[in-house]
């Protein structure tokens, strides 16, 4: 049956609409006609020569497919269309071919010069920023709050003390001991809850990704992984300013780590600016490769070691260009910071170790010791930091990471105080144990006090062991948070305790023989130095770097002469943490994580192992029929299964591999080749090219890989995982699926496959994933709905509570629930008693405690909890949460299977947002873009019980059109919508009855009565069309009869009432809304218009009209639940 047939009127009305309105937004412009297209097509041909012709024409962007986060970006075909275009560029006629090429290389060099400056820049205002945040919470400067105690005390001369500098005790006056210990420690412990809970509040609310280091995701970024949202603007503003704040609270974390991922973001955002470069997922990353060496030479004050950081920890540099824009990049950054010196040092060095005498031979005992600590100590702060993030995710802490994170800064911030090493700052506690002794500067903390020696080893082998569990606890948190400065500074006190030890034996025997080769005189021992040997072995264990680090560390400290110890210290340290495990910190967060990456530093011996141990037998395998796949199967099967790929089979024979994304972006192509935007389900789809067929067939031969790579099953295990790491080895190539290769038993035959994740098991469990990821589920599983970072929390207090806090005393004021308790109501209750807080924080809890697998339940009582934030008139926090609620639904694709999955109701929902933000015309696209949607879906279902479901929802959202066009005074245009609703015959009374009022507000009282013809008219229209002509007797007449007939008719005794003031007869009309706020407050108190009327009519009667008001307030507060629009109260506030 036609759609015309099943719905008369209905598309015609529509299809009206759709003359008079045409939609404009990107969504919806959908080309039905061939001839149209080709029209378009021509106009921008002929557009053309208007153009600059000096500017490549080629879009990119059109030849490359978008991908969603949590996808790898297919390599081949990002070079692919790279070279087609640099061919395109190069093979223009005459000077164009010469100057084309150098512009867009010149493009890419402004993003890595603008990066690298930005870069250094920022890092300069977080070195600032950190230091005054932390600095404050010890004191103030005399002269000026926002000083930090190195700028208000420079100028000084060495030795010479710091009077600018005030302790908070000296500042407020404050003689006694004690009352100075008590507010100098208060201070300290509440300032640093305050940064770290404004922090974690930041990342919570505005930049999930924002928290941890940021490392591990580049890693898997730059390797292919998708993750746009970790590089968006947002998350670049909450990670630097929250990175400062956890910085300085005190928490046992660093800043260097996270600027890698704050460079990447400023990369990102310039990269995205340049529309040359969009869709360029290879390029890319690229420019981020240089942008992460940037980040650390900002970080160390290290361009060479950043760049041999990309080297190594990245895995990057696959070709020798890519190397030097990062050289480039890196070097720019570095010289910005040096320009920039916010610290007046004169110099890029951190940390600047004075090198004493040349080193002696029998000091490689101790520093062996030192490199024996550093891979044990390593080793087990990965284990322990590994072990908290399990716990965490699978404990109750999860749900409470603000909480957390608060609790653990005060944990901190007390323990840290009473020890002089830990209350300090990282960055000097770390430069004052690099420093050596110099009696013409000030003794720190009594370091260099031979008659406390004992106390310092003490107390420096106390804050070691403190801060490396402190350490494995606070990493983790959903805090911005890195992990070089603490470990540099749990090595650091190690090798300062160590040194002291030496220099103190040294000095009781003095000719001892391991001394001999000591000089008689002067000092022959370097305890900072020992710092510098502890703080390299320590690194060195956590993080398994070599090279890199032993240049970051001589450019860090400037120790030229001492690299060699260093490098010594470095290797004795990886080799024991090897023992415990080769992967390092980073790897073994990209592990827990799932991200696909293979580490290389993984060794594996099958022990006689072949492959075919590992491969998934062919009926475990889910495959696509290369020649009988319908679209509804295919769509099924990307519901039901979230592998990453599918070989496609035609019996026996493997015919080729397709990805996910590839599939998905087929189904998606094939039904933009149809009129209303949806391909019919039963067409068949063929991998192997059409063949002669009676029924329509669409080819997807062109997504498909034909030649995945194959081994055979009897090719030994360890040769398979040689395999995928040279695989994932390089940046520039690595394999496009985790789901291959797949391996051939007899010529091609699919008899199994083998995966990546079968031969190389994860180093630690993946607590993240609770569910198998491919296991076969009824619906489509959407990960991070249930996600506690999706949900604001609810204030606490509303307008109306101010009313009553100003008008009724506190022993006469009603008790009103603004917790939202409905632990002992059932859910008619509340929505009876419209007790939305308690509603919103029901289905915020009952959407954390149902597993995800349950989609359709979680998505419901989404539509709760926005629809409960709406109704308490929270408008922005329904449209922020809803926001975040879309950013996970927007990872749907192809949009058929969203719309089968995302309820209606919360369709219309997300587009009432865009009204709430102000944007009207984006509002009535939106919902234009729904009345499509219904009408493709009311087509579609024609022979199912379903049509009439989406008939109706058009006509509604149509009428949400008309209400917006009314308010908008576009009589007009609501008229124009609803005269052919009005005239179908399906239509329901309620759209003639709108359509006369809508006459009756225009002032065509002619037309009123030939909307209503043929309907029975109700007696509010009558009585409404009566007044309209002035007959305010006979309006009466008719509301006070329809009055008898419904007693509790809210309408009527609004409308009633407001009859009887046209009549004179104020006092019956102030006595009449009473009584019924009387005799039904809980159904009265509810409506605002019965309300406005109300204050309105005591108004006019002016006399007590204050006290009134303020009786009918307390009867709303009691009655009315949450929600109430405190304005028909007439009330000021």
């Amino acid at each position: 049956m036609s759609g015309s047939a099943q719905a008369p009127g209905f598309d015609d009305a529509w299809a009206q609409w759709d003359e008079t309105h045409p939609r404009t937004s990107k969504d919806s412009s959908i080309h039905s006609d061939n001839d149209d297209a080709q029209a378009v097509f021509t106009e921008n041909i002929e557009t053309f020569q208007y153009l600059n012709p000096w500017e490549s024409q080629l879009d990119l962007s059109a030849g490359r497919r978008a991908y969603r986060d949590g996808a790898t970006i297919d390599w081949t075909e990002e070079e692919t269309v790279e070279r087609m275009h640099k061919n395109t560029l190069r093979s223009q006629p005459g000077l164009r071919g010469i100057i084309l090429p150098l512009l867009d290389q010149a493009r890419i060099w402004v993003v890595l010069i603008v990066t690298g400056i930005l870069v250094g820049f920022v890092g300069a205002w977080l070195d600032v920023l950190v230091a005054w945040l932390g600095d404050i919470r010890t004191g103030r400067c005399s002269y000026g709050f926002f000083y930090n105690e190195n700028s208000c005390c420079s100028g000084l001369d060495a030795g010479e003390e710091c009077n600018e500098w005030n302790t908070w005790g000296e500042y407020f006056g404050i003689k006694s001991i004690a009352a100075t210990a008590l507010i100098q420690s208060i201070i300290y412990v509440v300032l640093a809850m305050a940064y770290s809970g404004s922090a974690a509040i930041l990342v919570q609310s505005y930049a999930p990704y924002a928290f941890h280091t940021g490392i591990p995701e580049i890693k898997a970024i730059l390797n292919g992984y998708v993750l746009d949202l970790f590089l968006s603007p947002w998350t670049l503003l909450v990670k630097g300013v929250g990175l400062a704040l956890a910085v300085g609270s005190g928490l046992s974390l660093g800043k260097e780590g996270p600027l890698v991922h704050v460079s990447c973001c400023i990369a990102s955002i310039f990269y995205d600016l340049i529309s040359r470069f969009k869709g360029n997922q290879a390029q890319k990353r690229r420019i981020l490769s240089a942008a992460a060496s940037a980040g650390v030479a900002v970080a160390f004050g290290s361009p060479l070691g950043g760049v041999l950081f990309g080297l190594e920890e990245l895995d990057l540099f696959a070709r020798v260009h890519i190397m030097w824009r990062a050289f480039v990049c890196a070097v720019l950054a570095a010289v910005t910071l040096q320009w920039t010196d916010v610290f007046a040092t004169g110099n890029l060095v951190l940390f600047r170790v004075t090198e004493g005498t040349p080193w002696k031979g029998f000091e490689l005992f101790p520093w062996m010791i030192l490199s024996v600590f550093g891979g044990l100590a390593g080793a087990l702060l990965i284990r322990l930091n590994i072990a908290a993030a399990v716990h965490r995710h699978r404990s109750w802490i999860r749900d409470w990471p603000l909480m957390e994170v608060v609790c653990v800064t005060a944990f901190t911030s007390l323990l840290s105080y009473p020890i002089a090493f830990m209350r300090a700052q990282s960055t000097n506690l770390v430069g004052n144990l690099f420093a050596e002794c110099d009696p013409t500067k000030p003794d720190y903390h009594g370091l260099c006090n031979v008659s406390s020696m004992w106390q310092n080893i003490f107390g420096l082998i106390l804050t070691s062991g403190f801060k490396l569990g402190l350490t494995a606890w606070t990493f983790g948190m959903k805090v911005p948070a890195g992990i070089f400065l603490p470990t540099i500074a749990i090595g650091a006190t190690m090798g300062r305790a160590v040194g002291i030890i030496m220099q103190g034996w040294h000095r009781a025997h003095p000719t001892a023989w391991i001394f001999s080769s000591c000089a008689p005189e002067g000092q022959c021992i370097f305890p900072g130095f020992y710092s510098v040997i502890g703080a390299a072995a320590m690194l060195g264990g956590v993080t398994r770097m070599t090279i890199s680090l032993v240049v970051i560390m001589f450019e860090l400290t400037g120790a030229l002469s001492h690299v060699l110890p260093i490098m010594i210290a470095i290797m004795v340290s990886k080799w024991v943490g090897d023992a415990f495990g080769k992967e390092g910190i980073y790897d073994a967060w990209i592990a827990l994580h799932g991200y696909p990456f293979l580490s290389t530093t993984v060794e594996f011996r099958d022990h006689g192992e072949t492959a075919a141990s590992r491969m998934l037998s062919r009926e475990h395998i889910v495959s696509i029929n290369a020649h009988h796949s319908t679209v509804e199967e295919l769509e099924h099967l990307l519901q039901s299964y979230t592998y990453r790929g599918f070989p496609v089979v035609d019996g026996d024979q493997l015919v080729g591999y397709i990805t996910r994304d590839k599939l998905q972006g087929a189904i998606s192509g094939l039904t933009e080749q149809y009129p209303d935007g949806a391909a019919p389900s039963d067409i068949n789809c063929t991998f192997a090219g059409r063949h002669d067929s009676s029924y329509e067939e669409a080819d997807l031969a062109t997504s498909l890989d034909p030649a995945p790579l194959q081994l055979r099953p009897a090719v030994p295990l360890q040769l398979v995982v040689s395999f995928f790491q040279k695989m994932f080895s390089c940046s520039e190539n690595p394999p496009k699926e985790l789901n291959g290769p797949a391996a051939s038993g007899n010529h091609g035959s699919a008899s199994a496959i083998v995966r990546a994740r079968h031969v190389v098991p994860s180093p630690v469990p993946n607590p993240f994933e609770a569910t198998p990821r491919a296991s076969p589920t009824d619906e489509i599983v959407i990960e991070g709905l249930n996600h506690p970072n999706l949900f604001l929390p609810i204030p606490t207090t509303d307008p109306l509570n101010a009313l009553l806090s100003k008008y009724i005393p506190t022993e006469a004021r009603p008790h009103r629930d603004l917790v939202g308790r409905y632990e002992e109501q059932t859910l008619e209750t509340l929505v009876m008693s419209n007790s939305w807080r308690a509603l919103a924080r029901m289905a915020k809890d009952q959407i954390a405690a149902t597993p995800s697998a349950d989609t359709a339940l979680i998505l419901d009582l989404w539509s709760l909890r926005l629809t409960s934030l709406a109704r308490m008139r929270l408008f922005n926090q329904a449209t922020a949460e809803c926001s975040n609620l879309y950013s996970v639904l927007n990872t749907i694709s192809p949009p058929s299977v969203r719309r089968q999955t995302v309820p209606y109701e919360l369709e219309v929902f997300h587009a009432r947002t865009i009204y709430w933000s102000g944007d009207l015309r984006g509002y009535l696209d939106e919902l234009t873009r729904l009345i499509n949607v219904c009408k493709i879906m009311a087509r579609r279902d024609g022979k199912s019980g379903s049509w009439g479901i989406w008939t109706e929802r058009g006509m509604r959202t149509g009428m949400m059109v008309v209400t917006q066009l009314i308010e908008m005074q576009d009589y007009p245009g609501a008229l124009e919508i609803l005269r052919p609703l009005a005239t179908s015959p399906k239509a329901p009374s309620e759209i003639r009855f709108a359509l006369a009022r809508i006459m009756m507000e225009a002032g065509d009282t002619k037309s009123v009565r030939l909307a209503l013809e043929g309907t029975e008219s109700d007696a509010i229209t009558i009585a409404l069309e009566a007044a309209m002509l002035g007959k305010w007797e006979e309006a009466e007449v008719i509301l006070r009869k329809a009055h008898e007939d419904e007693k509790e008719n809210g309408v009527i005794i609004n409308n009633l009432a407001v009859v009887l003031l046209a009549c004179g007869k104020l006092d019956e009309a102030i006595s009449l809304l009473e009584s019924m706020l009387k005799t039904s407050p809980a159904s009265f108190v509810a409506v605002e218009s019965f309300l406005y009327n109300l204050a309105t009519l005591y108004e006019l009667r002016s006399n007590a009209a204050v006290d009134r008001k303020r009786n009918m307030l307390r009867e709303v507060a009691q009655w009315g639940g949450d929600g109430i629009k405190t304005a028909s109260l007439k009330l000021s506030p």
